[in-house]
């Protein structure tokens, strides 16, 4: 419709004059204009049109506007929450999502009795196992610490430095943490005690299941500093030692701190791969303070430990049965 031809027909529409078929085409395009929600034309003629007909075009096309304003802000906000619940997910099952896409492989080395074995780690640290010892360990430490389990035996651990990434070994009820340093976990499972000893640095140990009143932090060691974990009472102690003649069985030496006859039966079972038996079992009681040179022989340590604790003893191949001197 031209301009000129659809100013008349609004005019006639003003004054009442349109035919009923000009009147049901021009409000039929009003309807069309409304329902578009679109206007090319000037501002004046728009409010002019809303001013004769029945139809509130204005506010059709404000309504349209306003809410594509309100699906935009909507698309926005949709976005947002989007992208801070995925980095929450993240967060929240980075541990999950890492373990597969990147799993920690555990390895484990078992040292059989009358033997002793060095590991390098994947990080160059070192442990050096004594006889009858297992160690669980992972194939490299892609995690932010790196964790050792000593699930039975004596190990001599020699770790490299590393603030990021803390160094943990968990053995029999306690763990012992440390950035680099050199100590010594004694956990066999047939003794009453756990022993952590230090020879280098410094190191916290403290329970994996603290007991009421004990700090979470533990205790901290330094050089020729121990630590006994009482496995009946869960208790940690404290003590000043000498870590070179502990740590001497890593020379092949022997040395015995006050130490029960029933658990150096069980290291001379471990050391040389032999069966030892008591006649009386109150005689594991006995305590012992000695040490052997790994020049000494066992026939030697066997004589020098009967000697000093009234004792006899008979040697049937591979086992030895000690008996109360009559």
């Amino acid at each position: 419709m031209k301009e000129k031809d659809f100013a008349k027909l609004i005019e006639k529409y003003e004054r009442g004059d349109c035919t009923p078929g000009e009147k049901i085409l021009l409000e039929s395009w009003f309807n069309h204009l409304s329902a578009d929600g679109k206007w090319d034309g000037s501002e004046e003629r728009l409010t002019r049109l809303e001013e004769i007909s029945a139809v509130n075009i204005k506010k059709k096309i404000s309504s349209k506007s306003k809410n594509d304003s309100l699906f935009n802000a909507l698309k926005i906000a949709a976005s947002v929450f989007l992208i801070i619940t995925a980095s929450f997910l993240i967060y929240r099952y980075a541990g999950k999502i890492r373990d597969i896409t990147d799993p920690e492989v555990y390895t484990e080395t078992i040292v059989p009795k009358g033997k002793r074995i060095q590991l390098t780690l994947s990080d160059g640290s070192t442990v050096l196992l004594n006889s009858a010892s297992r160690i669980r360990y992972p194939e490299n430490f892609n995690r932010d610490r790196r964790r050792v389990i000593l699930l039975e035996g004596e190990a001599l651990f020699d770790v490299v430095h590393d603030m990021k990434k803390p160094f943990i070994v968990d053995a029999g009820g306690i763990r012992t943490q440390v950035l680099g340093t050199s100590f010594n976990v004694r956990s066999y499972k047939l003794f009453k005690t756990v022993e952590v000893t230090v020879r280098r640095g410094r190191v916290a140990v403290k329970e994996l299941q603290s007991s009421p009143g004990v700090s979470a932090a533990g205790l901290f060691l330094v050089p020729d500093q121990q630590v006994i974990y009482n496995r009946a009472d869960c208790k940690l102690s404290k003590g000043n030692v000498n870590s070179a003649a502990i740590t001497s069985w890593a020379e092949g030496k022997l040395y015995f701190e006050d130490e029960s006859l029933g658990n150096v039966a069980s290291i001379l079972e471990n050391t040389y791969n032999i069966h030892i038996m008591f006649k009386d079992e109150t005689i594991k009681a006995k305590r012992i303070k000695a040490s052997f040179d790994n020049t000494d022989s066992l026939d030697e340590i066997l004589f020098a430990i009967a000697r000093a604790n009234k004792l006899t003893y008979t040697v049937n191949e591979k086992e030895i049965c000690f008996r109360n001197r009559k």
